[in-house]
């Protein structure tokens, strides 16, 4: 049985030699400022974007940033692989497996640079046949910008460089500032010059401050065998895009450009929260991998800290999505009142964007024991769930509400295919599984009820909700205390 108390966790933590967190620490809160910058730089162009573009070429920009988010996959996950095997090969023996660190790592630049020339030329032919062309045109050189900066973020991440990370996070909240102005110039047309500007600032920076260089000799053994174990993860990425998309395509296709740019107002909302589970994500994925590596890749050794790890997370994200929800119609009354339609289906989203992020460790695990298959079939699974309700309710004319209600039966159906799957890897028994599950959706359903669901049944006042939301907080903090020591103990 699990025990959240810190009396059951010295048998693992011990086996663990414990000198990590320090850098840990160091990295997170390194890269966590930088992202903060970043965060709020994207959340001012974003938000200058919306108000002088206005919902329908907002919601256009919305539909071209697609493109941003799926070529990139088309490199099959050879830069993915290098990701995973790279810490995997630095926990067996460093020393040791130096030579073929360094051939993954040429494989991978050339590989990456030949697939981002293919799929920039590519959209630029493309770009004949569409009235939209040089918007295409324009997206296909931050296509290729954009491989460049895959390859050389996974490249300083696997390698736990989270320093230079934070500076490139930095540099490209730097020109989200520069895009403002772009955007007041040349309205839609800048937002993509301003992308453009970002991938060029940052990849000079890459390209100037490693400590290498890589040549374009690509080793077809190796090639292949990054392919092998990288395509799975390349799927399952594609997989996760449809998964994290397809509510944007059904509302583009069935309610019109306008409708998404009032939907969009939900994810535009949750970047400042959602930097928080990128900058830890960042940190933890490579040390995860190193980890396993360490324990002779027994998984059931991680298995405190997996569950940890998501129940604290729950506990300090849950009450910070609650003022969220509680503030954000005065926000959009204040500053975007155009967008004040996308209000109550932002409500819905910030729920399904808080259970997809707090579980990032599940999906981690799965990728490190080599598992990205059955996280593939998982986010196929819950994106046919996510389509399939989203189209119905549509049709019953519950509009941009109804696919946000969709979006959170899928991803409440992909947190219990992860947690399941999780759960048969670290061999939990039926009755550890349903405790550690309901530690973690306690806090999310407790935020929930207080905000949104009390209105079922009292009205309350704005104070008294916020009263509420504060005593959960405290409470819920300091219930995260005592599971934090197992991650501040965590490593090596």
């Amino acid at each position: 049985m699990i025990n959240f108390s810190l009396s059951k966790k010295v048998s693992i933590i011990k086996s663990l030699r414990v000198k990590e967190f320090p850098s840990f620490l160091k990295d997170f809160v390194s890269i966590a400022s930088a992202l903060s910058f970043r965060t709020i730089s994207q959340f001012f162009s974003n938000y200058f974007a919306a108000l002088w573009l206005g919902p329908s070429d907002f919601g256009l920009w919305q539909g071209l940033k697609l493109i941003l988010l799926y070529a990139p996959g088309l490199n099959l996950g050879v830069n993915n692989a290098m990701y995973r095997e790279i810490p995997i090969l630095k926990g067996e023996d460093e020393e040791k497996n130096l030579s073929k660190i360094n051939i993954i790592e040429n494989t991978s630049f050339a590989f990456s640079l030949a697939m981002g020339a293919v799929i920039s030329f590519s959209l630029i032919g493309l770009s004949f046949f569409f009235s939209y062309r040089w918007y295409l045109r324009l997206i296909a050189i931050a296509v290729f910008l954009s491989y460049l900066n895959e390859f050389y973020g996974y490249y300083w991440r696997a390698h736990k460089s989270f320093q230079k990370v934070s500076k490139v996070e930095s540099i490209s909240g730097i020109g989200s500032l520069i895009t403002v102005g772009f955007v007041y110039l040349f309205r839609l047309i800048g937002v993509i010059l301003g992308v453009i500007i970002q991938q060029i600032l940052t990849v000079f920076y890459y390209i100037k401050r490693s400590r290498r260089e890589f040549n374009l000799f690509i080793n077809i053994r190796t090639l292949l065998n990054l392919i092998k174990i990288g395509f799975p993860i390349s799927a399952m990425v594609y997989a996760y895009q449809l998964f994290t998309t397809v509510d944007r395509l059904i509302i583009l296709k069935y309610l019109g450009k306008t409708a998404l740019g009032y939907y969009s107002l939900g994810s535009l909302a949750f970047v400042p929260i959602g930097m928080l589970f990128t900058s830890f994500n960042s940190v933890v994925y490579p040390r995860l991998g190193e980890l396993y590596g360490k324990v002779n890749k027994d998984p059931k050794k991680l298995k405190e800290i997996v569950f940890e790890t998501i129940y604290v997370l729950s506990l300090i994200i849950s009450p910070l999505v609650g003022f969220l929800i509680l503030f954000l119609p005065l926000f959009v009354k204040v500053f975007l009142p155009q967008y004040m339609p996308g209000v109550k289906a932002a409500d819905f989203l910030f729920i399904s964007l808080l259970l997809i992020s707090v579980m990032g460790m599940a999906s981690m695990l799965l990728l490190v024991t080599n598992r990205q298959m059955i996280n593939l079939l998982n986010y196929l699974s819950a994106a046919i769930i996510n389509g399939v309700v989203s189209i119905v309710i549509v049709k019953f004319g519950f509009g941009i509400e109804g696919v946000a209600l969709g979006t959170l039966v899928a991803y409440f159906s992909y947190f219990l295919l992860t947690m399941s799957c999780a759960k048969k890897i670290l061999n939990l028994s039926n009755l550890e599984f349903f405790k550690v599950v309901a530690k973690i959706l306690l806090p999310i359903f407790a935020i929930t009820f207080a905000v949104l669901g009390l209105d079922s049944f009292v009205r309350l006042d704005f104070r008294i909700k916020i009263v509420i939301i504060l005593f959960l907080s405290s409470t819920f903090y300091l219930k995260s205390l005592k599971p934090i020591n197992t991650i501040i103990k965590w490593s090596d």
